[in-house]
């Protein structure tokens, strides 16, 4: 607010695990595409790695984070522009003390280093004006489901929401051409499902637990009036199968 008194500030989460870079990466992607033309996004998720800051623009908006994975997650490769953020400071080692009143702490990079960036991208409407290119980003793998015969479907909990709901790492297009139109059965841990929902809404009142289609098109686990993930002891990276039968 200093640097730019009328810029609007909207938070989209503080409550991503500490290091959480596929948490981070998932939240991001489904909620910054929402936002107008020439949003400026600031994703401050780091894994304590020592990673250059980027500034990227990817339809339309702008994406400030760190080069460790997070942006691979995001865009691919699919990115207009992408530039290194310089560094406020030269930091001296981390193992030597220092007496020089002029060194700046890069102990909050957000601040030192992103928020700068913000205000040069609002002036100049330009990355170039920002850093240096950025010919290539950090790649970071991502767990795909897994079809170990015509009959199986094997996938992953990859996020977990505030309310409990557990997303799935397939999504819905995929699900529907692997299934070829097929009966299905899921089962996590002691319970199972042959329903699918479209929403949380249902005339069944014996219906608590639903697998259904979220609003980002992931298959998704859920409780009508708790925490799935609490309830059927799901975590992250838990495993959910499903049978397919004609």
């Amino acid at each position: 607010y200093s640097l730019l008194p009328n810029v609007t500030v909207v938070d989209i989460t503080h409550n991503v695990p500490l290091n959480d870079i596929s948490q981070g990466a998932f939240i991001a992607k489904q909620a910054c595409p929402t936002f107008p033309d020439g949003t400026i996004h600031i994703i401050d998720i780091d894994d304590n790695d020592l990673h250059n800051l980027l500034a990227v623009k990817h339809n339309n908006q702008y994406y400030i984070c760190h080069d460790n994975g997070l942006p691979h997650l995001l865009f691919n490769d699919e990115f207009i522009e992408a530039v290194i953020l310089p560094a406020a400071s030269q930091q001296a080692s981390e193992d030597v003390i220092s007496d020089n009143d002029n060194i700046i702490p890069q102990t909050f990079r957000a601040l030192n280093d992103m928020i700068p960036s913000v205000k040069k991208i609002v002036e100049s409407n330009h990355l170039s004006e920002c850093g240096a290119p950025a010919s290539e980003i950090n790649a970071r793998g991502q767990r795909n489901f897994v079809i170990p015969d015509e009959n199986k479907l094997i996938g992953y909990i990859t996020h977990i929401d505030s309310h409990g709901n557990a997303y799935s790492n397939i999504r819905y297009t995929e699900f529907l051409k692997i299934k070829k139109g097929r009966h299905f059965k899921l089962s996590v841990h002691e319970w199972d499902t042959d329903t699918l929902y479209f929403t949380f809404k249902t005339k069944n009142k014996k219906v608590n637990n639903m697998l259904l289609v979220s609003s980002t098109g992931n298959l998704m686990l859920t409780h009508k009036s708790g925490s799935f993930a609490q309830l059927m002891n799901v975590t992250i990276d838990s495993k959910i199968e499903f049978t397919f039968s004609d």
